[in-house]
């Protein structure tokens, strides 16, 4: 989920003393990396964070009363999940009564965590005919929930799959291309192109992120190698 920073305010008016709730139920059932997120938790500030210490979520109590609540890391979810629910509890205590008794409080503040967009972005490329080509696809990409993996590629009706150790290298009209999992391309163009006309050759990457969300783009490889996300 979204790893960019977010936060929110809430002004506790009219108590003496507020501060988080020792139950904070809502945030340990939050699963991320597949195990629930461990919470640790003083007065006037929570910290959440991964089983393997990263920390996810902070919220603190300012002096002036508001409640900020910011994301420091993404949460990793289930496949098809696009949003995470939780809440973070207050126990607000009032002593203004005309008679003098305690009130103690319990309110909630509901949290929701959205799955970041899609995460493949336009790319435009220009080779030399018969000079060799490189880049990398993810180079403008949104890597926010952690490294990218192209998973497979489509190029003149072509699919190949794509893995960490075989990349999909391609024999196409208009020259070799090869693709690797971590995004980056290689193409030569073969020679004697009519450079009169406009020369390009199109392809396909699908990309998985850290919580196997999909997104794919479509590049154009020699005069120009572009991209737009489909």
């Amino acid at each position: 989920v979204d790893r960019r920073q977010r936060q929110m305010c809430i002004r506790d008016r009219g108590y003496q003393d507020v501060v988080f709730s020792l139950s904070q139920g809502h945030l340990t059932a939050i699963v991320s990396d597949g195990q629930n997120l461990i919470v640790s938790i003083s007065t006037d500030q929570i910290t959440a964070r991964q089983h393997d210490g990263i920390d996810i979520l902070e919220a603190r109590i300012n002096p002036d009363g508001t409640v900020t609540v910011t994301l420091l890391a993404p949460v990793l979810d289930q496949d098809g999940v696009n949003e995470v629910i939780g809440a973070i509890r207050l126990d607000a205590t009032q002593t203004s009564d005309a008679d003098g008794t305690t009130e103690t409080v319990t309110a909630e503040i509901p949290i929701t965590i959205a799955d970041s967009l899609a995460f493949t972005v336009a790319d435009t490329y220009t080779v030399v005919e018969l000079v060799p080509a490189t880049g990398n696809v993810f180079d403008n990409d949104n890597t926010l929930e952690g490294p990218l993996f192209i998973q497979g590629i489509q190029v003149e009706g072509q699919a190949i799959v794509v893995t960490e150790t075989t990349p999909a290298t391609v024999i196409t009209s208009k020259g070799e291309l090869t693709v690797y999992a971590d995004g980056e391309w290689e193409f030569v163009s073969i020679r004697n192109l009519d450079n009169d006309a406009l020369q390009q050759l199109e392809f396909i990457y699908q990309a998985v992120d850290a919580d196997n969300d999909t997104s794919s783009s479509e590049a154009v490889s020699y005069t120009h190698l572009r991209a737009h996300e489909t």
